[in-house]
């Protein structure tokens, strides 16, 4: 859990936001980690956490094998990872594993694969469905720690609110903060695309940053292991039933 204690003027933050502690044992995670992966983490076997469809505002994921719901949800982001999956056949026909996938949002591999900045599939319009949205969609993966409880698990952000993702990592970079360093809540606001399909956007705010010497050393542990992590499986799964 974490807990937020009465700030002095001399501890508030520069961007407004008071130190935060976070209670539980992040050396041990971190250590756990490290020593069962060998530093390898592959973040396609954590928990999933996506949007829900029809514009549902209310968040579901499972903690040690219960299911819970929120409305919403309180990380520690390990990374804002870009990613990028392309499917030819409509939600709910063909094949559900992508033909082309991007790990880094840079080059796809499959068909077509090649340049992601240049593969028609990524530009805007190209969308199958007529909107301007792209055929080959772009994903942000987060993988994080969800409080209170610490569980680790993967955030994937969908591609309406890929842009927002980066606008608040780069916020915070602009403001002197790794995006690990601050408790990110992750809420949902419904939304309708220009089509009158209903769907829900993800904001993200930070309401507390983590300053304790102990927990910024374990937290830069596990963001190594998160960078580093194979992500290359992430995208091979049924597409999200999304307004893109």
């Amino acid at each position: 859990m974490i807990s937020k204690p009465t700030p002095t003027d001399s501890e508030q933050q520069p961007t407004g936001l008071f130190p935060v502690e976070i209670m539980g044992d992040l050396e041990a995670r971190a250590d756990a980690l490290l020593e069962n992966t060998g530093g390898v983490l592959d973040v396609s076997l954590l928990p999933r956490i996506t949007t829900p469809a029809g514009g549902g505002t209310t968040w579901a994921y499972n903690v040690l094998g219960t299911e819970q719901t929120a409305p919403q949800l309180d990380l520690i982001v390990l990374a804002n990872i870009h990613s990028r999956a392309y499917w030819p056949d409509p939600l709910g026909e063909g094949d559900t594993r992508p033909a082309c996938t991007s790990k880094d949002g840079v080059r796809g591999v499959g068909e077509p694969g090649g340049l992601c900045a240049t593969c028609p599939h990524a530009q805007w319009g190209s969308s199958p469905k007529g909107t301007r949205g792209q055929a080959c969609r772009e994903f942000r993966v987060m993988p994080a720690l969800v409080l209170p409880t610490l569980t680790m698990s993967l955030v994937r952000v969908p591609p309406t609110s890929a842009r927002t993702a980066d606008a608040y990592v780069q916020d915070l970079a602009l403001a002197g903060l790794r995006v690990s360093q601050v408790i990110t809540r992750a809420t949902l606001v419904r939304a309708v695309n220009d089509g009158g399909i209903t769907y829900a956007e993800v904001a993200f705010q930070a309401t507390g940053t983590i300053t304790d010497p102990r927990h910024v050393k374990a937290l830069s542990e596990l963001v190594t292991m998160a960078r580093s992590a194979q992500v290359g499986t992430i995208m091979a799964e049924t597409p999200l039933a999304d307004a893109s």
